[in-house]
């Protein structure tokens, strides 16, 4: 009977992903490593969920922490770009309200669903890039660059003379 070490039949050993907080704090201190673990083995559900719930405290804090000349600044300032110059001020007025009238549980809602369609979204793409048209694959080490862009030079208005 012939003894053999484990460790030369033993497949590798994937990499052990550590916890969600101590992946952040490698994301600073040893990101190489990290990297290299969730690259084996993907781990993003408890980065979803850390995402779900800030956003969720944000949307619950923002109503206590910032004051509500603040926020009606603010919501004055984003609602009136999309309102057209002569219209009825009391226009404004009333979107505002409406914005203002809105509690947490609306913007709670709307991070709970958004955010992991948007972050699907987001992988749905980076992957569909992940086999570029230029060539290898990505990740695979070998790389061609990209072709090269053209300039192009502003059109003049011909009845004007400007941009």
């Amino acid at each position: 009977m012939e003894h053999t070490h484990a460790s030369s039949e033993a497949p590798p050993e994937k990499a052990a992903i550590p916890p969600l907080p101590v992946r952040i704090l490698q994301v600073f201190v040893s990101p190489a490593k990290l990297f290299d673990a969730i690259r084996e083995r993907p781990a993003w559900l408890g980065a979803v969920v850390g995402l779900v719930v800030l956003g969720a405290a944000v949307q619950l804090l923002t109503p206590v922490v910032v004051p509500e000349d603040v926020r009606r600044a603010m919501f004055e300032s984003q609602i009136g770009r999309f309102i057209p110059p002569g219209a009825d001020p009391e226009l404004l007025e009333q979107q505002v309200e409406s914005a203002m009238s809105r509690g947490p549980a609306a913007g709670i809602a709307t991070v709970v669903i958004a955010t992991p369609i948007f972050l699907s979204l987001i992988a749905g793409l980076s992957s569909s890039r992940s086999t570029s048209s230029w060539g290898a694959k990505a990740g695979s080490g070998s790389c061609s660059a990209p072709p090269p862009m053209r300039a192009t030079s502003p059109r003049r208005d011909r009845s004007s003379g400007s941009l």
